[in-house]
């Protein structure tokens, strides 16, 4: 950008992370560190504006996972089960048109959406989806959350937004419930099989679910 040509610098937040102090008043409120993180958030966007960034930059927002408090009973009947894995993803650009998408989208298919805002070709790997490039959903359009919680189980949201849980427990790992077509089961266990082996040193997957714009 510039004269100091093209960059990337990412910045990671830790206020809204406990044990949620406020910076100003060192009060433990989460409420108010997620005030804190607007303000500090729009100090930040007008800044930018301010000195011409826009004119050739692009500032994305997003989260690792939701935070790290009881997932509610509300939250449990708006959004079901895939509520847990819930982050907001925003992307500022002078020549992005403005809108609110609601498509369900992996942080796994953040790199290659990115691509296709900024370059004439993305590359799609196993498991992107990109619903702005009209890209029809396929059998690998399912998202993979590893869940929070002592239990070895991972959340699967289906390309239709339904939510499944498989219990991993080496050759019986299994689905939760039995209701989904086999074929789907055993392309999703087969799947997981295959990142396991991969990353044997983790079942961190580290695919989380957003919804743009939300």
């Amino acid at each position: 950008m510039g004269k100091h040509g093209n960059f990337f610098t990412f910045i990671m937040t830790t206020t809204t992370h406990g044990p949620f102090i406020v910076p100003r008043t060192h009060e433990f409120n989460y409420h108010k560190t997620v005030q804190y993180f607007d303000e500090s958030l729009a100090f930040l966007y007008n800044e930018l504006l301010k000195r011409g960034f826009f004119k050739d930059g692009m500032l994305v927002i997003t989260g690792d996972h939701r935070v790290m408090i009881a997932y509610t009973n509300d939250e449990l009947s708006k959004f079901c089960l895939k509520g847990i894995a819930k982050v907001p993803l925003v992307i500022v650009g002078s020549d992005l048109p403005r809108g609110i998408y609601t498509d369900q989208l992996s942080h796994d298919s953040l790199g290659p959406l990115l691509e296709y805002i900024n370059l004439k070709k993305a590359f799609h790997y196993k498991f992107s989806y990109l619903p702005f490039a009209s890209i029809e959903p396929t059998e690998d359009n399912f998202i993979l959350y590893q869940r929070h919680t002592p239990q070895d189980e991972v959340l699967v949201i289906d390309k239709e937004g339904r939510d499944h849980i498989v219990k991993l427990n080496g050759d019986n790992t299994r689905f939760e419930k039995d209701g989904s077509p086999k074929s789907f089961q055993n392309h999703v266990l087969n799947t997981i099989k295959w990142l396991r082996k991969k990353h044997t040193t983790s079942y961190q997957f580290y695919l989380n679910l957003s919804f743009l714009g939300e």
